[in-house]
């Protein structure tokens, strides 16, 4: 089985694509994207447009990964 994890931070969002097999995991891709996603949050505590759109384009990336790798759960 072919598994992706996603961590969306505040800062970062990472990925790490993981073939598990007879309780066996073997790490294949571990990539990590800065998108500063509480970048001028402020005292408001609003995420800004540019933040947001930082953030979907990565995830965009990286919903093409997990579609090139034939991922079959995230």
């Amino acid at each position: 089985m072919r598994v992706a994890i996603i961590d969306l931070g505040s800062n970062s969002i990472r990925m790490n694509v993981i073939d598990i097999c007879d309780n066996n995991a073997v790490v294949l891709e571990n990539i990590r994207r800065i998108v500063r996603l509480s970048e001028g949050m402020g005292e408001e505590k609003l995420i800004r447009q540019n933040a947001v759109d930082r953030t979907l384009a990565v995830l965009k990336d990286f919903k093409k990964i997990i579609d090139d790798m034939a991922v079959d759960e995230v």
